[in-house]
C-alpha cells in the first residue's frame, strides 16, 4: 500500500506543475514546450494498475449481450459496451465512448491507436484480435491540429479469431476474458502531454452461460434463445430463435412440438393450429442462420388462472447421431379474461436516487370494467416515507370504461433525507383498488407490492473505500478525489518518518473493549485468557404441553422487544413425525424471562380450533412444500416497518429441495416468505442471521460444506434476499474430541460492545452420541478462535437428567441488570436416539432452560495468587475516566498504570500511584492517589500496564465523566 501511494504522490506533484491546464483527474507526464520539439511516439501513459482488476460477469445465451461498466471513482472513459454476436466465434464488436475536458485534445499517435484493445484470451491461451476500428482517431498519420479532437467521440472495435473457425472449449469449459488496456493521451495548445490519473487499468470480463451445455466438440447441438417466453391472450406474440453451433455437414431437422401435457390448446406456433408442431431444417448452407418461431396465445372466453404455463419440446434428428438431442422452451400464457393490473416497470425495475434520478412505471387495467376503478398508490414505509409517487405521498389513478386499457405513468422520486442508509436501500409501493357502482371485478383486488431500489446520497453507512478520507466538510463523501489521494499521500509520508506519534496506535476511542483473546497483550506474564462456563439454573422454562407439541420441541429464538420477552420456536406433533411439511412455528411471551406463556393467537386452525399459539405450519403456496425448519429470527434496524422482523432457515421448495429460505414480518406474527430461496444451497440445522452495523450488510451463519463432517459457514449480502453460498469458517480439528462435528452455530454479534462476535456451537461427539455447547469468539465475524476449546460452555447434565444427551443453544441474549440470560434446549436422548417410541416417553421431552453469564463475562484475563501482568499495545483513547469490568477474589487486587508509547510511566498515573481494586463491579472506576482523571492523555499514544492478583478482568472502557 505504501508503494502504491508513493507512485500516486509523484503523479500528484507532477499535476501540480501543470502550466496551461489544471484538472486533478489528468496527470502532466511530458512537457514538450511551446516549440513542440520532441517525439510524440515515445510518450506513454504508463501502466498504473490502480485498484486491481475490475471484474464483471455477463450471463449470455449465445446471443447479443450488453454489459455496461460504469466508471471507477476518479473516472476512465464514460461507458464501455461489450457485445456477443450471434456467431459465438465472432466477429463481434464493442463500443467505447470517450470525452476530453475543455482545454485538452486527444492525441491520436502514440505508436498505435488509443485506446489499445489487446485481445481476448481463452482458457487455452489463444487470442482473438481486433480486426477493425472505427473512430475519429483511427489513422496513425492523422494531423495533430486541435480541430475534431475535443468533445465526445464514439469508437467501435470489431473482434475475431485469427484465421477464423471455432476455438475448442472456449465457452463451455473455459473462461472467455477480454484484456483491454486503454490510456487517455491528450495535449493542450502548448503541446504539454497529459494522461488520466488512473490510466492503464485492466478490465476483465468473464463470459459464462445461464444454461449448462454439452461440449460442442463432443456433441454438437442446437441453441435456443430465449428458453422462456410470455404471451397474452389477444395481445402481443413472442418469439424464440433456433440456430446450430457448427456446420453439421448433413441435414438436421428440428421438430418444435407443444407438449401434450401442458395446455397445448392455449397457444399456437407460427400459423399452425393450436397444438400442432412446426419443423425447422438446417443444412450446411444455413446452419448458422437464425430461424424464428412465433408463439401466440389463443384468445378464448374462459376465465382461467392469471398465468398458465406450457412447454415446447425441440427435438433434433439427423443421420449423424452427434446431432440428435432435445431442448425445451417454457411458455407463460397470461389470461385476458381476469381483472388485474398490468404494471410495467421501465427496464424491469424501478430504481431511483436520493437527490438524483427518478424512475417510472405504467399502470392499466387488464380487463374492461363495468364501472370506474380507482387505484391508490402509496409508499408503505411510514417511518419515514422513502419515496414520493407523482410528487405526493399518495397518488390516485382513475380508469373508466373507455380509458381502462390506456397506460398511465407513475413517476417515483426518492425523498432526499439527511439520514445515512445502505446503498442501495428499498421501499415498497402498495396498491389499493376500489370500484364504484357495486361491481366486483376489481373492487378490493389484491396487488403485490412493487419494490423500489433507492440509491443513497448521504455517505455515512459505508462500507467506505479506505481512500475516501475527505469531503467538502472533512468527512467521507463516497468519491475518490484528488484531495483524498493527496491526504493519503500526506499521511503515508508522515508515517514513514521514524517515531511519528499515533501512526501505529490502536484506536479504542470510548468504546468498551473485551478480553476475548490476546489482542491487548503486547507483553504479558502470568495472565491467561479464560473461558467462563455459563451458570445453569436448572429451570424448565418451556416444555411440551400441547397436542401440536406432542412429539418434541426443537430450535428456538428469544429477544427482548418493546419491554416484552418474546420467543419463536418450532415443534412437531405425533401425527406429523417424522416431519415433512408439518412443523409448527409457534410464539410465546414472558414478562420476567422465567415463566413463558402461549398466547391464543387465533391465526391457525389446529384440529378444528384456532385457540393455539401456532403462527403457521406451512408458509407460501400450498404446492411449494413450504415447511420451514431451523429458523433464526432477528429484528432488522434498517428495514421498513413492513419488514422489521426477518428470519432465515431451512425451507422446502420442492419435494426434495431443502434450501436456505428468508421470511419477513411487520410484527413477528404475520410472516411472508421470500419468493425464492435467499441462498440456493442445501440447508440443515438452525441458521443465524442479523444486520451487521459494522459491515453495513446482512450476515447469515449455518451449515457449510467442504469441512470435516458437519461444519460452519458464513455469507453476507447487501439486501438479505440474495446470498452467495456459505464460506467455510470453522470445522472440528485435532483439539476437539475424536470423531466430532460442529453442528450449528447460534452465532450473534454482541450488542453491548462493538466488533465482538460469539458462536455457541453444538459439538456432536459421535463416539459417545452426545452434544454439548462450546464457545467461539471473533472480532470481525470471519476469523474465529475458541478459548479453552476442551471445556464446554454448557456441559451435559449427569446421566438421567433432562439435558444428559443433547444440548442445542437457542438464539438470542436477554440483558437483565448486569446479567446476560440465554436459553438452551436439552434432552436426555442422544443425537441418534430420536425414534418416536423413545421420544414420546414422559422423561424424554426436550426442555428449554435458562443459563446466566455476567455482562461481558464470557471470557476474561485471569491471574492466580501469583501476580501476573500485561502491557497493551499503544492506544488512542477518548475520555476522562477508565472503567473496568472486574471481579477480585478475597485477598486479590488489580492495579492499572498508564505508559507513554516508549513504556515510560505517566507521572501520577503509574502502577505505583494506583489505588488497588479489590471489589466486584461491571464498571469499576480506576483511581490513583491524585484522582481518576485521565483526560490529559486523551488522543495521545498511550499504553496500559495491568497487574492482576487472584482476579478476573473482563473489559475496560474510557468514558466521559
Amino acid at each position: 500500500m505504501k508503494k502504491l501511494i508513493l507512485i500516486l504522490g509523484i503523479g500528484l506533484i507532477c499535476a501540480a506543475n501543470a502550466q496551461a491546464f489544471d484538472n486533478p483527474e489528468w496527470d502532466l507526464v511530458y512537457d514538450l514546450g511551446s516549440d513542440g520539439v520532441g517525439s510524440l511516439s515515445d510518450i506513454g501513459c504508463g501502466n498504473v494498475n490502480w485498484g486491481g482488476p475490475i471484474i464483471e460477469t455477463v450471463y449470455a445465451d449465445y446471443v447479443a449481450v450488453d454489459g455496461n461498466n460504469s466508471s471507477y471513482p476518479g473516472g476512465h472513459f464514460g461507458k464501455q459496451d461489450l457485445g456477443l454476436g450471434l456467431n459465438r466465434y465472432g466477429p463481434w464488436s464493442f463500443e467505447m465512448v470517450v470525452s476530453t475536458p475543455e482545454g485538452l485534445y486527444f492525441m491520436p499517435t502514440m505508436g498505435s491507436n488509443w485506446p489499445i484493445f489487446n485481445g481476448i484470451r481463452n482458457s487455452a491461451g489463444s487470442y482473438y484480435q481486433v480486426t477493425s476500428h472505427v473512430g475519429s482517431y483511427n489513422n496513425p498519420g492523422m494531423d495533430l491540429t486541435p480541430a475534431g479532437y475535443d468533445g465526445t467521440q464514439l469508437h467501435t472495435y470489431t473482434v475475431s479469431q485469427p484465421g477464423g473457425g471455432a476455438a475448442a472449449d472456449v465457452f463451455i469449459d473455459g473462461v472467455f476474458v477480454t484484456q483491454v488496456s486503454w490510456g487517455a493521451g491528450a495535449r493542450n495548445d502548448n503541446y504539454d502531454f497529459y494522461c488520466r490519473l488512473f490510466d492503464g487499468i485492466l478490465n476483465v470480463y468473464e463470459l459464462k452461460f445461464a444454461d449448462t451445455y454439452i461440449d460442442e466438440d463432443v456433441f454438437p447441438y442446437i441453441v435456443v434463445n430465449p428458453t422462456s417466453v410470455t404471451v397474452t391472450e389477444n395481445g402481443s406474440a413472442a418469439t424464440f430463435t433456433v440456430v446450430m453451433t457448427e456446420d453439421p455437414n448433413v441435414l438436421v431437422t428440428v421438430l418444435v412440438d407443444p407438449n401434450d401435457n401442458y395446455n397445448v390448446t392455449d397457444y399456437f406456433l407460427d400459423s399452425e393450429a393450436p397444438g400442432d408442431p412446426v419443423t425447422l431444417s438446417f443444412t450446411p448452407s444455413n446452419w448458422n442462420i437464425l430461424q424464428t418461431v412465433t408463439v401466440t396465445a389463443v384468445n378464448d372466453p374462459d376465465t382461467e388462472d392469471l398465468t398458465e404455463q406450457g412447454l415446447i419440446n425441440l427435438i433434433s434428428s439427423c443421420t449423424d447421431p452427434n446431432y440428435v438431442g432435445a431442448k425445451q422452451v417454457t411458455v407463460t400464457i397470461v389470461d385476458n379474461d381476469q381483472a388485474f393490473l398490468d404494471i410495467i416497470e421501465s427496464g424491469d425495475s424501478t430504481d431511483v436516487v436520493e437527490g438524483g434520478a427518478s424512475d417510472s412505471f405504467t399502470v392499466k387495467l387488464h380487463l374492461q370494467p363495468t364501472d370506474t376503478v380507482t387505484v391508490e398508490i402509496t409508499d408503505i414505509e411510514v417511518d419515514p416515507n422513502q419515496v414520493k409517487v407523482n410528487g405526493a405521498d399518495i397518488t390516485t389513478l382513475t380508469f373508466t370504461t373507455s380509458n381502462w386499457n390506456t397506460a398511465q405513468t407513475v413517476t417515483v422520486t426518492a425523498i432526499d433525507d439527511d439520514g445515512a442508509e445502505p446503498d442501495p436501500h428499498s421501499a415498497d409501493l402498495a396498491f389499493a383498488v376500489t370500484q364504484t357502482g357495486g361491481s366486483q371485478e376489481y373492487d378490493g383486488l389484491s396487488v403485490p407490492n412493487l419494490s423500489v431500489s433507492i440509491g443513497e446520497n448521504d455517505c455515512g453507512m459505508g462500507p467506505f473505500d479506505p481512500f475516501d478520507v475527505s469531503g467538502p466538510e472533512g468527512v467521507p463523501d463516497c468519491i475518490i478525489s484528488f484531495y483524498d489521494l493527496a491526504a493519503f499521500a500526506d499521511k503515508w509520508l508522515s508515517c514513514s518518518l521514524p517515531n511519528t506519534p499515533g501512526c501505529n496506535s490502536l484506536d479504542v476511542g470510548s468504546n468498551k473493549q473485551l478480553f476475548i483473546d490476546e489482542m491487548f497483550f503486547e507483553e504479558f506474564s502470568g495472565v491467561t485468557i479464560t473461558m467462563n462456563p455459563a451458570f445453569k439454573t436448572g429451570e424448565t422454562n418451556l416444555q411440551r404441553e400441547e397436542p401440536w407439541e406432542s412429539a418434541t420441541l426443537n430450535w428456538f429464538n428469544v429477544m427482548e422487544d418493546d419491554g416484552i420477552y418474546k420467543m419463536w420456536y418450532e415443534c412437531y406433533d405425533i401425527p406429523g413425525w417424522p416431519t415433512s411439511d408439518d412443523t409448527s412455528f409457534c410464539y410465546a411471551t414472558s414478562t420476567d424471562g422465567i415463566n413463558w406463556t402461549r398466547p391464543n393467537l387465533g391465526m391457525f386452525e389446529y384440529q378444528g380450533s384456532t385457540e393455539n399459539n401456532i403462527l403457521f405450519r406451512q408458509i407460501g403456496p400450498p404446492e411449494g412444500h413450504s415447511r420451514v425448519h431451523g429458523t433464526g429470527v432477528f429484528k432488522d434496524p434498517m428495514a421498513s416497518s413492513e419488514r422489521r422482523y426477518k428470519a432465515v432457515g431451512q425451507g422446502i421448495w420442492t419435494a426434495s429441495a431443502h434450501t436456505i429460505t428468508g421470511m419477513y414480518s411487520p410484527d413477528g406474527l404475520n410472516w411472508t416468505r421470500y419468493p425464492a430461496p435467499i441462498c440456493n444451497l442445501f440447508a440443515d440445522s438452525q441458521y443465524s442471521g442479523f444486520w451487521d452495523n459494522s459491515l453495513h450488510k446482512y450476515v447469515i451463519y449455518g451449515r457449510a460444506f467442504g469441512g470435516t463432517g458437519r461444519s460452519l459457514g458464513r455469507s453476507e449480502s447487501n439486501n438479505f434476499a440474495s446470498f452467495d453460498p456459505l464460506t467455510l469458517i470453522m470445522q472440528a480439528d485435532e483439539n476437539d474430541p475424536p470423531n466430532s462435528d460442529l453442528y450449528n452455530s447460534a452465532a450473534l454479534k454482541y450488542p453491548y460492545a462493538p466488533n465482538i462476535y460469539f458462536m455457541f456451537i453444538s459439538l456432536f461427539q459421535h463416539d459417545i452420541n452426545k452434544i454439548d455447547i462450546r464457545l467461539a469468539v471473533s472480532r470481525d465475524g470471519v476469523n474465529w478462535s475458541r478459548p479453552d476449546q476442551d471445556t464446554p460452555f454448557i456441559p451435559n447434565g449427569t446421566e438421567g437428567s433432562y439435558d444428559a444427551g443433547t444440548i442445542y443453544m437457542g438464539q438470542g441474549i436477554i440483558k437483565v441488570g448486569d446479567e446476560l440470560w440465554q436459553y438452551y434446549g436439552g434432552s436426555p436422548l442422544g443425537h441418534d436416539g430420536w425414534e418416536l417410541e423413545d421420544l414420546i416417553l414422559p422423561g424424554n421431552g426436550r426442555n428449554y432452560s435458562r443459563v446466566i453469564t455476567r455482562l461481558d463475562g464470557y471470557v476474561s484475563a485471569d491471574a492466580g495468587t501469583q501476580t501476573g501482568y500485561f502491557i497493551t499495545p499503544t492506544m488512542l483513547y477518548a475520555g476522562d475516566e477508565l472503567q473496568l469490568n472486574v471481579k477480585v477474589n478475597p485477598g486479590g487486587s488489580v492495579r492499572v498504570g498508564l505508559l507513554d508509547e516508549n513504556d515510560n510511566p505517566i507521572a501520577g498515573r503509574s502502577i505505583a500511584d494506583c489505588v488497588p481494586i479489590t471489589g466486584d463491579d461491571v464498571a469499576w472506576t480506576v483511581n490513583w492517589n491524585s484522582g481518576s482523571d485521565v483526560s490529559a492523555r486523551d488522543g495521545m499514544p498511550t499504553k496500559m500496564k495491568v497487574e492482576i492478583t487472584d482476579a478476573s478482568l473482563y473489559a475496560f472502557q474510557f468514558v466521559q465523566n
